[in-house]
């Protein structure tokens, strides 16, 4: 019996994602594009991570996997990743993204007390969009990042017309949002189950 339970306590250690330092994400909501005729795409630095509760070491965040899907094949968007090991680990509070003011407004408002950007992560995160030239219409983005067990889910509008902007400053972010990363249910239903029938496997032999 003693066996058993160091067993249920030691999974619950191992796999339990709640221990891991988690992050938040302050990305784009709404977005509007500028599409002239001649232009068949525009990037732009896309958001911040702010760790929230832990170190975010280089390690762990170089490890993100993105999925990007949106609901118009003619209309696709690529994501360049690139943390950087000089202004890592990033500690409780500490934000990483480029901050250029009003661009970036929208983020700065949902930064919370105690929260500071680091000069030095700067431009490290950045988002390609394409489209057709004069591409008329709204389209919805929807983004996974996968980091370990942790997952970050969010939906992105955006909105693109040639009337839109300036040709200096082709996209505008109308509304931001703040996304924190979660634990997979599925990591912490498996270990779970294991525990459940290796304890009823043991009763059984006994």
């Amino acid at each position: 019996m003693l066996r058993i339970r160091l067993f249920c306590l030691l999974s619950l250690l191992i796999v339990s994602p709640a221990k891991a330092a988690t992050f938040d994400l302050i990305v784009p909501a709404d977005v509007m594009i500028r599409s002239p005729l001649g232009i068949s795409g525009v990037g732009s630095p896309w958001g911040w991570v702010v760790a929230t509760d832990g170190p975010l070491t280089y390690e762990r965040l170089n490890s993100a996997v993105f999925t990007l899907v949106t609901d118009n094949p003619l209309i696709t968007v690529e994501t360049t990743f690139y943390p950087s090991s000089s202004w890592m680990p990033m500690q409780i509070g500490d934000v990483a993204g480029l901050d250029n003011v009003p661009f970036t407004q929208a983020f700065r408002d949902l930064l919370r007390p105690g929260e500071v950007l680091n000069p030095l992560s700067s431009n490290f995160w950045r988002w390609l969009i394409n489209f057709p030239p004069g591409f008329v219409g709204e389209v919805n983005l929807h983004t996974i990042m996968q980091v370990d067990e942790l997952k970050t889910e969010f939906d992105t509008r955006l909105r693109l017309d040639p009337t839109f902007g300036t040709p200096t400053d082709v996209i505008q972010i109308v509304e931001a949002q703040r996304v924190t990363a979660v634990p997979e249910p599925g990591h912490c239903f498996i270990a779970a189950a294991c525990a459940v029938l290796l304890i009823r496997r043991r009763h059984f032999i006994e």
